[in-house]
């Protein structure tokens, strides 16, 4: 990773770039997954993960140098992107004696990521950047709508910001017309339960106005519940009858599949959660 290295010289100020930055990346990924069977399919992930180092891209500027001395040991912290508990649930059903109607849905969980709590009005080192880390202990917002009771291990990226969580649904009916035409009507709902998801507060405590306020919606301008509905015509799945030497289908159709004869075996229609991601 590439640092900017602060030299001061009589007047002026320059940066140089060295090549002394590095950052770590643990993770522990399970996932379970239900083929499509029996009228339903579903799959859950979960990640167990920790980035920590002292370098994340090529822009940061490394703020605790204090003459020639980089400091790195105190610029070490977790990573701004450490989540770390990621959950992701996902799921399709079909509902019989419908005629077609089916449900999905799907579910995500992030823990919050980190960030500094410091305060400008403190240069401990001297050395012009004024983001030093308060120490560690517990903190409180005090304008509206402030996080309470934030518990901060000190150093940069010492405190966790808020969680996220959403929760998609969709309802939908599919019809086969003639041949392989088909058509489809669904209802798609965003974030079911309408939550607010932030992203992290300022930190600083010399603005009490805007420390740990929660004021910026995950996206900008946040995802409130939604919902949308429309049809729309759709390419239905070649019929197929299952054989004891696989499935047999109609030539034509297996031409346009790539697929000669009528005794290889011939792919078969799946199941996919849209939205799934």
């Amino acid at each position: 990773m590439i640092y900017l290295r602060s030299i001061s010289i009589p007047l002026s100020r320059y940066s140089t770039r060295e090549n002394t930055g590095s950052n770590d990346y643990d993770a522990l990924n399970l996932s379970l997954e239900k083929r499509y069977a029996n009228r339903w399919s579903g799959r859950v992930s979960y990640s167990l993960s920790k980035s920590r180092g002292t370098a994340e891209n090529q822009a940061d500027k490394n703020t605790f140098q204090k003459l020639t001395d980089l400091n790195l040991d105190e610029f070490e912290g977790p990573s701004s992107v450490d989540r770390r508990h990621v959950l992701a649930l996902n799921g399709r059903a079909e509902i019989p004696k419908t005629g077609g109607a089916n449900l999905s849905a799907t579910m995500r969980y992030m823990s919050g990521a980190p960030f500094s709590i410091f305060n400008s009005n403190i240069d401990v080192d001297q050395n012009g950047e004024l983001n030093d880390p308060s120490p560690a202990g517990t903190y409180s917002g005090t304008a509206p709508d402030s996080m309470q009771g934030v518990q901060n291990d000190g150093g940069r990226n010492g405190a966790v910001g808020p969680d996220y969580f959403q929760l998609d649904l969709r309802a939908g009916w599919r019809r086969r017309i003639r041949g392989e035409q088909a058509i489809e009507l669904f209802l798609d709902i965003f974030n079911v339960t309408n939550r607010a998801n932030f992203d992290n507060p300022a930190g600083d405590e010399r603005l009490p106005a805007t420390f740990l306020v929660l004021n910026s919606l995950r996206g900008g301008g946040g995802f409130p519940r939604q919902a949308q509905s429309r049809p729309r015509d759709a390419r239905a799945a070649p019929r197929t009858t299952r054989t004891a030497r696989g499935s047999r289908t109609n030539p034509a159709l297996g031409r346009a599949w790539g697929i000669s004869g009528t005794d290889r075996k011939f792919p078969q229609p799946m199941s996919t959660c849209i939205l799934c991601s």
